[in-house]
């Protein structure tokens, strides 16, 4: 559920497995009987289904199998717009001790639009991640937009220090399968 006056942001850090352009792999997925929120993303563009409207924001190079890229979605309705956001992990900065924090992101995408209204739903759907080559991780869901001073910041940490704003966090790191013992010797 949205209100008209609520906002909404997600971020993740993704990995594509694309096989062609047209292709499309679901982020997450909110959406149900036109209502709601889907995000999914191909070679090319990511898109939003808002609703029942369809936003594609294109990609200003085409994204490569096995490199990790980071997303920030924003909806904003306090100004009614939404904004997509992606950044290409820098393949370099786990090699240099001394780069820069801003130089381990380069940006593929910065793309928004306005919206008519503000868009709300009520939906029996929850939030979903759906099977297939795309791996993800670090998923994460706000109820406040992210700024893009900040998106640096939000994608590269581990621990969510505005959990306050978060609906759903998820670090996608496995369980430990230890052996159990009941008795110690």
């Amino acid at each position: 559920m949205l209100g008209v006056g609520d906002n909404l942001a997600f971020t993740a850090w993704f990995k594509p497995n694309l096989t062609s352009p047209t292709a499309e792999q679901t982020l997450i997925n909110g959406w149900q009987d036109n209502k709601g929120l889907k995000l999914t993303v191909n070679q090319t563009h990511v898109k939003a289904y808002i609703n029942g409207d369809i936003k594609t924001y294109p990609f200003s190079t085409q994204l490569e199998n096995d490199n990790w890229y980071g997303i920030v979605y924003n909806l904003n309705n306090s100004f009614s717009n939404t904004g997509a956001y992606v950044y290409k992990l820098n393949p370099q900065s786990n090699k240099l001790n001394a780069m820069a924090v801003s130089d381990t992101l380069i940006e593929v995408m910065d793309e928004k639009f306005e919206l008519g209204n503000a868009q709300g739903w009520a939906t029996n759907k929850k939030w979903s991640l759906m099977p297939g080559k795309l791996a993800m991780t670090n998923v994460r869901l706000f109820n406040k937009t992210i700024g893009k001073d900040q998106h640096v910041n939000i994608l590269q940490q581990y621990v969510v220090r505005d959990n306050k704003y978060a609906l759903i966090i998820d670090n996608a790191i496995p369980s430990i399968q230890l052996r159990r013992y009941n008795q110690n010797r």
